[in-house]
Parts: structure tokens; C-alpha cells; sequence
């Protein structure tokens, strides 16, 4: 590029590049300190990028076998996971980084390239200081620095950084199908897809979305659509090396594991109050970080000014309605009512999380952040925008620190990642081994090589099938692959040490032998006897072949495409644009966001403690009910927290349990929790959880606690009435091994009573004085629902208090009297049919007691009295209120025949 060139394009991007480079140091600068924060997928990522340095190291560019996952088994893990973030990374290591660097230094730059991205997409809407801001408030998105610093999610952080390209790289070609834009399509559009499959597939439709508004716009737009299309076919293509096996290969794993149990999408919908609620801060008492799901209402409420500035001002109107119109479906997606769509969608149920579209709702509320700063002049915009960095930055804050200890992962090897996998039990690096071959029986207990010999390399022929007088001589020994000499004077069946799955290849002397699987699923194949050479390689199928040959030829076609596009800029180069910034705005800003990087490292950090806060682990924020129930010597339930307290039908009853780690553990345990109907058993929901607080027990402090939110959705028709919660822990994976508590021979819990009711039910009549039966129970209001009609049913509420505990179970009655005095119907039996007997009533507290009372068909019409009671049975000794056995309610009963 010649020296002007390089001049004006400095001019161009370097005010914008040079802010952004601030608010990405300012992003990572929790990451000074060693190591990674316990993220719920975080080490599993690094570990992977361990694997693929290690195969590079080896002379393997890429591969879909990953030969030390599954305890040292080998697991197609590449295959079907996306492979940019692992081999990118690996490839920084390759380059003389170590993996925590390389992988630091990676999560910096996807920061910035998202930024930088934003700033490029809002750019052909806004004009450069407005656009400038979209790009801060996508980078400050806390769906992004969650999957930093909470979730872990490295694969899912690249694709949000390539998704503003990809959608800016389509509004381009639709506008002018030019060249450069076609290649920019499919480039960005090809590493979406490699980057993470499943925002690759959601931005799909996203992306389907706005390339049709685009169209609608614009008539210009539509001679560009099939050359859009091609494009993207282009792009597809480039990328069908990945998707193409990992697509037709689903059968032979088991990835049904990601629609059922946890990763059923059907559990994790979201309401709009989570979805715009602020971002909460984090209790530094607390082992797990807040499960933050929303947009943050500090962005969110950015929503109302740009509302307002496109009803002044018509040029705004286009850009604003297509951002609302694109945040209200990612909105919509995450919400119960987009139910049909996660059912009926091909491979939409496979994104198992709908909140996963935060991350895409991030780009359109982006935009409408930036859109009021369109057309300030000077004067106003540097306050402004300086304000609004402000609110961005203040609102996503708490997520700037992160949680517990950090892992150093500097040195960490091959021989970590088994150790790492041993531990932990996740098997392959994955959350249920759902890339385990069908074929297989499961995981051993122990990993092929727990010492970790040959420097990470094994031996995997299994020399226990090999018939005595069989000699074997290692020749070669590689991650993917073994040679061996063999002399043997019988023939023979040879048991190798790995998953037996399509791609590998057995030879003797050059010949391909086949071979089949065991029933616990290694790899086995028959031999001849006499001397000769074997040899063990992972290879491709022809149906990788066709997949790896179409995304050669595509590539070949874009890198050709490229070259003759720079040749042509080379004899006709087109004059870059003008800055999109001034210069000195931009050094305004930047000396902003310098300030406030020194002020957050020197101050905020280690003198304060704003945006984090402190309580006791005995005493945990939030908890309304102290437990101190210990399961066995390892954990303790400290206590727990319901919401509402008083659930209604068809709502949603949060169980908020706080947990500690009594010692370290080494064992992975899971949660449950039921609510139950006691007289029956009968559970009317419940949940699971593999991990306690979404984080593996193993990892638990015993300093810290961990809040663990279930989510139980009761039924609409539940009938109202006590109910009880049953909870427990067991070994992850072994329902059938609980972790009973201690001094109980039951292997659960019980929290007593829970109620379920309407709202409608504590709007009651109350008694001044309060009736008192036998010195032991008051009642103290009721509520009838009239009219009665003959034949039909009469509903009662009853709202009692006891004085003191009660030593025996008593029985209520309440009589239905005629205006004759006559009996005419009755109810007699426990409360709610033994469900809750009058020993447990903890006095004080205000019990409601529903009675339906059922009224005979020839009932006559006219005015009825109620009359309660209590008695013992079987002794018929009654609690007598003001000296008689029943009282009668001060309430006619109007009979309507």
C-alpha cells in the first residue's frame, strides 16, 4: 500500500481504533491477575486449546479426532464442535505463547474485532461519533462480558465479535454488490459458521431478517439478492468441512443427551422483567457469580430516547424500526410463546438455551444506543457521549469482577487435561459425554494412561488380547496413530484402547484390514499369524473427503477472487473515506477512557468496594429460612429462600437454596428439588441440577457459599392447598446414590409446608375477638364464595391460628343448617385430607383451611347458617368455643334453587 494510502487510512479508522483499544483494556483488566475465574465452561476451553497445540506441536494442522479426551480414548470432539477458537489459539501457543497468554491475548482481540465490528455495521445508519458509541455498548453488552467472566463460553464470544461483520458485510453487498463486499460476505459468514455453530444458526435467521427489510427498502437492494445468495452459498461452502460430517454424522453420538434433562430449551425460557432487569452485584461471600440474563435495564432504557429521536427526525425512523423490530424477535425467542417455533424449527432445539439470543439482541440494542447521539454537533456531543460511556460503563461494571480463585493455566499440559478429566467426570470436555460413539459401553473409571507416560503419547494396543508367544515392537507411536512389528505364530483378535469410530484405518503389510467394536465399544481386528507390519491411523471417509474437497475449492475460488480484486485496486485504488471522527474527539474520548482504565486498576479495585459487595457466609444475602442441614460431612444447606413465599396456580415458585462446601471435595454431586402433594406423594414439579449453582462441587470452596436457583412451573389446575418440598443431593449422574443428610434415615429432605393459592384467597373477613376453641385453636376470619345453588358445591375458607403447639391431631366438621334447623349438609375429616394434621400447625401463624361442602339436589331455597368445629377421633372429644361444640358463623348462605 503506498504512503498515502497508509495516511488516509489511518485518518480514517485510527481515531476510531484508538478508543476502542482503551475499552478493550479496560474490559480485560480482571484478567491481569494469573489464571482464569472459575467460569462454568472457561478451563474446558483452555483444555482445549491444550489438545490442538498438542496435535500441532505433532505435525497435525487439524483434526476431528481429539486422541486424549474421554480419560485418554480418544473422542471426535473437533467434529462436531466448532474448531476456530481451539486451533486459532493453539495456534498463538505455536508462536511462543503459553496457553493462559494465548488465550487471554485471543479473548482481547475478539473484544476489540466485536467492537470495531459494531462500529462498522451502525456506521451505515449513523454517522462516526454515534456509531462510535453503538460499538462502546456492544462491547459493553453483559451478555459478552458474562461469557467472559461467568459463563466461560469462548466459541460463542468469537461469533458474537464476527456477527456485526457478517450483517455489515451483507448490508454492503445488498447496497452495491461490489466484489469486496461479496468476499467480505462469505469470508465473515464462513468464520461465523467455524466459529460457533449454534450462533451461526440463529444468526441465520437474524440475519434472513434483515437482508429481507433490506430488500423491502430498497429496490437497489433486490438486483443484488442473487448475488447475496451466492455469496452466502460461498460462504457455506467454505465452511462445509465442518458442518458437512458434523451434520450427517449425528446419528452415530449420542447428541439426543442435549434435549433432555437440563439442556431441554423448554426449561429455560425467559420472562421480559429477567430480560431487561439491571445487572446485579456480585456478593464476594458467594462461590458462584449471579446468573446474569438480561440486556441490563442500563441499556434497555436507551430504547425510550431513540424512540423519541426517530419520531423527531424521519431519517431515523428506518434504522430505529428495524432495530426495535430485530430486538423484539430475539426478545420473542427467548420467551414461552416462541415455544412452537423451538419445536418445529430443524435443529433449533439443539441451541438447548434460548437465552443464547442475548447475544444476538446485543447488535440491534446497539444501535439504538448510539442512534440519539445522531447529528450532535460538537458543542453537545463530547458531553454526551462521554455521559452515555459513562451509564454503559457503570451499568456492566459489577461484571468486571469476577469471582473466587482464579486457575493458573500457564503450564497446563496433556497430562492436566486427563488429570482435569478425571476429576471432574466431564467427559470428552463436554457437559454429558454426548460425543461418545454409540457403539461404546461408557468410560472406564481410570484413564488409559493415569501416569501420563511417552510424554503424553500412548500405547494403545491392548497387550492383554495378544496370545502368548505374540511379540509386538513399537515403531511409531503418534497421537493419531501407531506402527507396530508383529510376529505371532496363530491367528488372532488384537483389542486396541480406543473408541472404535468411523476414520480409522488398519493396515498389515499395506492392506486394509476391517474392523469392528467390542461391546464396551474399542476398536478390534482380526489378524493373521506369521510377521509383518501394522499399523493403526485416524484418516478421512469419503464422506469428509467430498465435504474437505468442496471447502478446498471454494476457498480457492475466494482466494482467487481476493487476488484479482487487489490487482484491480492496485491499477484503479479507490480513495479511501474521509475521518469518520475528528481527531481531537477522538484523543478526548480516548483520554477519558485512559482515565478511567488507571482510575478503575489504582482505585476501584483494590480500595473500594463499589460495584461488589460482602456478607456473611452464615447469614447469606437474600435468605429468608436458616437451615443448617448438613449432608454427610461434605456439604451443608445453610438455608433456603422461596419466591414468592405464596405461589399461585400456573405461576413460577423460584426455591432458592444456599449451599457450602463443609471440606474440599472430590466428588460431583447434583441437586433436586420436588414439590410434592403429601398425603399422595404425587410430584407436581420439580427440578434438576447437575451442577449445584452451575458450578461443579469438586470446584466449591468451603469459604463461600453457593445460591442455587430452581425454577419449578406449577400447573394451572393445581389444586390449592400445603404442599411440601423435597430435596436432596446425589452423585452426578447416580440418582440412584444420594447424599442422605446426617441423622436421618431418609436419603431427602422435606421443607413443610409450601402453600399454593390464589391471591384472592387472604381477602377474608376477619373476627374482633378471634373465636377460641378449647384455649387451643382461634379462628380468626372467613370467606364464602355464594351463591349456593341445590346440587352444586359451597366453598369455604377457614382461617385458623394455634395458640400453642397441639399434642393430637384434631378432626374439623362444618354443618350446613335450614332455616327449619335441620342438618341439610355436612364436611368432617382432616385439613386438606390429612396433608397438613393440626400437630405440625406452628402456632402464630394464620393457617387457611379450604372446605367444599357438597349440597343436595333437593335442597329448598332459603337462608342457611354455617356452623365449625373441632373434635378428637375417636373419642368425639370436641374443642368448644364459648361453651358449646360448634359455633356458628355470623354469615347467611343465600340458597338460590
Amino acid at each position: 500500500m503506498k504512503p498515502e494510502a497508509v495516511a488516509q487510512a489511518g485518518r480514517a479508522y485510527g481515531p476510531v481504533a484508538l478508543p476502542l483499544i482503551l475499552l478493550t483494556l479496560l474490559i480485560g483488566s480482571p484478567m491481569r491477575q494469573d489464571g482464569f475465574p472459575p467460569t462454568h465452561d472457561g478451563l474446558l476451553h483452555v483444555y482445549r486449546v491444550v489438545e490442538a497445540a498438542h496435535l500441532l506441536r505433532w505435525g497435525v494442522p487439524y483434526a476431528r479426532w481429539a486422541p486424549d479426551l474421554a480419560l485418554g480414548y480418544g473422542y471426535p470432539l473437533f467434529l462436531f464442535n466448532a474448531p476456530y477458537f481451539p486451533w486459532a489459539t493453539a495456534g498463538l501457543v505455536l508462536l511462543g505463547l503459553d496457553p493462559e497468554q494465548a488465550t487471554k491475548l485471543h479473548l482481547a482481540l475478539l473484544f476489540f474485532i466485536g467492537g470495531l465490528g459494531m462500529y462498522r455495521l451502525a456506521r451505515q445508519w449513523l454517522d462516526g461519533p454515534a456509531a462510535l458509541l453503538a460499538a462502546f455498548a456492544y462491547m459493553l453488552a453483559p451478555f459478552r462480558l458474562r461469557e467472559a467472566y461467568w459463563q466461560g463460553d469462548y466459541p460463542q464470544l468469537a461469533a458474537q465479535a464476527f456477527a456485526p461483520w457478517v450483517f455489515w458485510a451483507l448490508h454492503r453487498l445488498l447496497a452495491d454488490g461490489r466484489p469486496s463486499s461479496r468476499l467480505a460476505f462469505s469470508f465473515s459468514y464462513a468464520l461465523l459458521i467455524l466459529a460457533h455453530n449454534i450462533t451461526a444458526m440463529l444468526s441465520t435467521l437474524l440475519l434472513a431478517g434483515y437482508g429481507l427489510a433490506l430488500l423491502a427498502l430498497s429496490r437497489e437492494s433486490r438486483r443484488h439478492l442473487p448475488t447475496a445468495l451466492l455469496a452466502a452459498g460461498l460462504g457455506m461452502a467454505m465452511a462445509a468441512f465442518f458442518w458437512g460430517p458434523a451434520l450427517m454424522e449425528r446419528p452415530l453420538v449420542h447428541l439426543e443427551r442435549l434435549l433432555a434433562g437440563h439442556f431441554d430449551f423448554r426449561r429455560h425460557f425467559l420472562s421480559l422483567q429477567r430480560l431487561t432487569e439491571p445487572v446485579p452485584l456480585h456478593d464476594q461471600a458467594r462461590g458462584n457469580a449471579p446468573e446474569v440474563l438480561t440486556v441490563g435495564l442500563h441499556q434497555g432504557l436507551w430504547v425510550l430516547p431513540a424512540g423519541l429521536m426517530a419520531l423527531r427526525r424521519p431519517a431515523l425512523r428506518r434504522p430505529a424500526a428495524l432495530a426495535a423490530a430485530g430486538l423484539a424477535f430475539a426478545f420473542f425467542m427467548m420467551q414461552p410463546a416462541s415455544r412452537p417455533l423451538w419445536e418445529r424449527v430443524p435443529l433449533l432445539a439443539f441451541a438447548e438455551f434460548p437465552w443464547r439470543w442475548l447475544g444476538l439482541a446485543s447488535l440491534p440494542l446497539s444501535l439504538l444506543v448510539g442512534l440519539p447521539a445522531q447529528g450532535l454537533r460538537p458543542p453537545a456531543r463530547t458531553p454526551w457521549q462521554i455521559a452515555a460511556l459513562m451509564a454503559l460503563l457503570i451499568g456492566s461494571a459489577p461484571l468486571l469482577y469476577p469471582y473466587g480463585t482464579f486457575t493458573p493455566m500457564h503450564s497446563a499440559t496433556v497430562c492436566d487435561l486427563v488429570a482435569f478429566e478425571t476429576r471432574s467426570r466431564l467427559i470428552g470436555l463436554t457437559s454429558v459425554g454426548e460425543l461418545l460413539p454409540k457403539t461404546a459401553g461408557g468410560v472406564p473409571e481410570q484413564p488409559l494412561w493415569p501416569d501420563c507416560a511417552r510424554g503424553g503419547v500412548a500405547d494403545r494396543l491392548d497387550r492383554s488380547s495378544l496370545p502368548a508367544g505374540t511379540t509386538v515392537r513399537p515403531v511409531t507411536l503418534h497421537p493419531l496413530g501407531a506402527r507396530y512389528e508383529v510376529t505371532s505364530d496363530r491367528p488372532f483378535t488384537a483389542r486396541f484402547l480406543l473408541f472404535a469410530y468411523p476414520g480409522w484405518e488398519v493396515r498389515v503389510d499395506g492392506q486394509t484390514r476391517p474392523w469392528t467394536a467390542t461391546p464396551t465399544g474399542w476398536l478390534q481386528v482380526d489378524l493373521p499369524a506369521g510377521a509383518y507390519t501394522l499399523s493403526l491411523w485416524w484418516t478421512e471417509t469419503p464422506l469428509r473427503r467430498f465435504f474437505d474437497g468442496l471447502s478446498v475449492a471454494a476457498w480457492a475460488a475466494w482466494a482467487a477472487a481476493l487476488l484479482r480484486r487487489w490487482l484491480q485496486r492496485a491499477r484503479h485504488r479507490a480513495p479511501l473515506p474521509p475521518e469518520a471522527i475528528p481527531v481531537r474527539e477522538a484523543l478526548g474520548l480516548s483520554l477519558v477512557l485512559a482515565g478511567l482504565l488507571a482510575l478503575k486498576v489504582l482505585y476501584v479495585d483494590s480500595q473500594t468496594t463499589l460495584f461488589r459487595i460482602r456478607t456473611s457466609v452464615e447469614a447469606p444475602l437474600g435468605m429468608t429460612h436458616p437451615l443448617g442441614l448438613r449432608f454427610g460431612d461434605a456439604i451443608e444447606l445453610i438455608g433456603y429462600r422461596l419466591e414468592p413465599e405464596i405461589p399461585s396456580p400456573g405461576e413460577t415458585l423460584q426455591v432458592y437454596l444456599y449451599w457450602r462446601a463443609l471440606r474440599p471435595m472430590r466428588e460431583q454431586w447434583s441437586a433436586f428439588v420436588h414439590l410434592l402433594d403429601r398425603a399422595s406423594g404425587k410430584a407436581w414439579a420439580q427440578s434438576d441440577h447437575m451442577h449445584p449453582g452451575e458450578m461443579p462441587t469438586d470446584a466449591w470452596r468451603p469459604d463461600v457459599y453457593y445460591l442455587d436457583l430452581h425454577r419449578l412451573r406449577l400447573p394451572p389446575h393445581l389444586p390449592e392447598g400445603p404442599y411440601a418440598l423435597r430435596l436432596g443431593l446425589y452423585a452426578q449422574g447416580h440418582p440412584d446414590r444420594p447424599l442422605p443428610p446426617q441423622g436421618s434415615d431418609r436419603p431427602d429432605h422435606f421443607l413443610f409446608p409450601v402453600w399454593v393459592l390464589r391471591p384472592g384467597v387472604w381477602n377474608y373477613r376477619r373476627l374482633e375477638p378471634p373465636v377460641a376453641f378449647g384455649g387451643m385453636l382461634h379462628l380468626v376470619g372467613y370467606r364464602a364464595d355464594p351463591p349456593a345453588r341445590p346440587g352444586g358445591s359451597l366453598t369455604l375458607w377457614l382461617y385458623w391460628r394455634a395458640e400453642k403447639p397441639l399434642p393430637e391431631p384434631y378432626t374439623s366438621f362444618v354443618h350446613l343448617i335450614g332455616p327449619d334447623g335441620r342438618l341439610w349438609a355436612q364436611w368432617d375429616g382432616w385439613p386438606y385430607q390429612g396433608a397438613y394434621p393440626t400437630v405440625e400447625w406452628p402456632p402464630g401463624a394464620v393457617i387457611p383451611q379450604r372446605v367444599t361442602l357438597s349440597l343436595p339436589g333437593d335442597l329448598p331455597g332459603g337462608r342457611y347458617t354455617l356452623q365449625v368445629g373441632w373434635y378428637r377421633w375417636p373419642e368425639m372429644r370436641h374443642l368448644e368455643a364459648e361453651g358449646r361444640r360448634a359455633w356458628t358463623l355470623p354469615l347467611a348462605v343465600e340458597v338460590r334453587p
